[in-house]
């Protein structure tokens, strides 16, 4: 009814019809509500299937957005994983190194202890033996 045409011809080509077989005023105003109602009908169609269109457009577009929003943040992961291991292997570096001369410090420390008891020990024995040279030479 939408694609229908108009019953009756524009006033400038009037049919040569009789009168009684043109639709009267109250049958043109009928048909015209008829043409009417079905135009707000196919509106309203019309209305409700662009809805749905983007009702479902709109759905899609938020599903990829969120399926890359995902992706998106599984790399923002994986990314932050990498630095923190390459951060978790530069302190591990570091924290050998500084264990290594810690040790390599505890080493020339005991070393250093070690030659200053013996020298010590050296010195001591020294003197004893002086003191007990010089008691015998005194008696």
């Amino acid at each position: 009814a939408a694609g229908a045409s108009w019953p009756c011809a524009p006033a400038a080509a009037l049919p040569a019809e009789p009168l009684n077989a043109m639709p009267d005023p109250e049958q043109l105003n009928e048909q015209r509500a008829v043409f009417e109602r079905d135009i707000e009908g196919a509106l309203r169609e019309g209305e409700e299937g662009l809805e749905e269109a983007i009702r479902r457009q709109r759905e899609q577009l938020h599903k990829e957005a969120e399926a890359h929003k995902a992706r998106l943040m599984l790399a923002v992961d994986s990314e932050v994983k990498q630095h923190e291991l390459a951060m978790q292997r530069r302190y591990n570096e570091q924290l050998l190194r500084l264990q290594t001369v810690a040790q390599q410090k505890r080493v020339d420390l005991q070393q250093q202890v070690y030659h200053l008891e013996h020298q010590y020990l050296q010195r001591k024995a020294q003197e004893e033996f002086e003191r007990l040279q010089r008691e015998a030479g005194a008696q």
